[in-house]
Formats: C-alpha cells, sequence, structure tokens
C-alpha cells in the first residue's frame, strides 16, 4: 500500500471538519464554541493527516510482513510520530476540554446538531486514542523488522 491516508479515514475527517464549519457560521454560543474548538482541532487533524494517517495506510502491508511502499519515508513519519505521540495525545485532552463547551452550548441552546456532533468527536477521539495511534506506534517496530 502507498504512503497516504487511507480513504475512509480521509473521509471521516473531511465530513467532521464540514460538520464543524455549519456550526462554527452559526451565531450565538454554539457558534462561538465551533469556532474555538475549530481553532484547535483544524491543526491537530493537519498534523494527524501528515503523521498519522499515512502509517494506517501502509500498517496492513506491515501487519502482514509486506514492506511497503516507500519504507524508508515510513520509518522517518513513525519515528516522528513516536516522537509526537504525548504531545497528540494531550492535544486529544485539550480538544476534549473544549468540546466541552460546545456539548455545554448545545444543552443551553437545544442545538441537535451541536449535541449529534460532539457525541460524534468524542467517538472518533477513543478509536483514534484506542486503536489509529497504538497502530500507527506500531508501525516503527514493524518497519524496522522488515
Amino acid at each position: 500500500m502507498p504512503l497516504v491516508v487511507p480513504g475512509p479515514i480521509a473521509e471521516e475527517h473531511l465530513e467532521i471538519h464540514r460538520s464543524l464549519e455549519r456550526l462554527a457560521r452559526g451565531s450565538g454560543v454554539v457558534g462561538r464554541s465551533a469556532r474555538a474548538l475549530r481553532d484547535v482541532l483544524d491543526p491537530h487533524f493537519r498534523k494527524e493527516n501528515e503523521l498519522v494517517m499515512p502509517l494506517i495506510g501502509v500498517f496492513r502491508d506491515l501487519a502482514e510482513g509486506k514492506r511497503p511502499e516507500d519504507a524508508e519515508r515510513a520509518l522517518q513519519l513513525a519515528e516522528r510520530f513516536a516522537a509526537e505521540y504525548e504531545l497528540m495525545l494531550r492535544e486529544h485532552a485539550e480538544i476534549l476540554r473544549t468540546l466541552e463547551g460546545l456539548e455545554r452550548a448545545a444543552k443551553r441552546s437545544g442545538s441537535r446538531a451541536a449535541k449529534a456532533f460532539a457525541s460524534r468527536l468524542r467517538r472518533h477521539a477513543k478509536i483514534e486514542e484506542l486503536l489509529i495511534y497504538p497502530a500507527a506506534a506500531a508501525c516503527l517496530r514493524l518497519l524496522r523488522q522488515t
């Protein structure tokens, strides 16, 4: 597999971004909270799409004992991700703290769209923490073995 962000992950990030943009265009407390969230989420997504998600794109090959295309670049990304891993988890914590503001705004305003978005983003972050990040971290060990 090439060193690219897998399609389903790219699509999910794009859908989350578009949903957040719709909320951020709103006025009032939901719009303000969504804009604050966007300010911390967008740079984090860019970093994930640069460092983490391309590794997921080669993870299957690695898990099957195959040397991926552009293994040297993948190794460089894996090393960079290993150095950023703890920081990225702290960024998740900051994102979730900011998300709490949107959840409060959704509750106060009765915005079902904001409430649904918050639930989706929480689930997304948990999947990354439990599956995506550990798999990307495992790529370093697997790349060193190939």
